[in-house]
């Protein structure tokens, strides 16, 4: 029997699951984008115009709630062949806890008609002993892509922030 005609009887049998390669993670960080999409208006905000980063410019929106024990900064850069958006989730002492960055490019100028638009979503989830990134489907990403998506959104963020660090 061939490989292609087992897998049909392991998933009849329960020993594999059809749905395996896709389950998702049950990392309670996550629960802050939740939380945060559904109380969002409740929170307050201080935006910031970012003018030195992108040809388009760009946004940094700080959100606070004297309710919860996190705060939320969203980093929004726009340019003529895409737009980044990064979404950090921090405690109360500015510790990262969890963050969602969207990378759109275009396959041409977003002013010329009929541009295309592909959106790459990657989270890393900062545990005590560990970072772990994620896909778009929120499936765990191996050790080595993790430290790099660490090294690089903490550059970004030390970045945006004007170099304030978090601890």
């Amino acid at each position: 029997m061939s490989l292609v005609g087992l897998i049909p009887l392991l998933i009849w049998l329960g020993i594999i699951s059809p749905l395996s390669a896709v389950q998702r993670t049950n990392d309670n960080n996550f629960d802050l984008v939740t939380d945060f999409q559904n109380k969002k208006a409740t929170f307050q905000t201080d935006t910031v115009d970012i003018t030195d980063k992108s040809t388009d410019g760009g946004k940094l929106i700080t959100f606070k709630h004297k309710h919860k024990d996190y705060q939320v900064v969203d980093i929004w850069l726009f340019g003529e062949l895409g737009k980044m958006h990064a979404t950090y989730w921090l405690d109360k002492s500015g510790k990262t806890i969890l963050v969602k960055r969207s990378d759109f490019e275009y396959d041409k100028p977003y002013y010329e008609v009929g541009f295309k638009s592909k959106e790459t979503i990657r989270y890393l989830s900062y545990k005590s002993d560990k970072v772990i990134g994620y896909n778009n489907e929120r499936q765990e990403l191996n050790a080595a892509t993790s430290i790099m998506l660490k090294n690089e959104y903490e550059a970004f963020f030390k970045e945006m922030t004007n170099g304030k660090r978090r601890k």
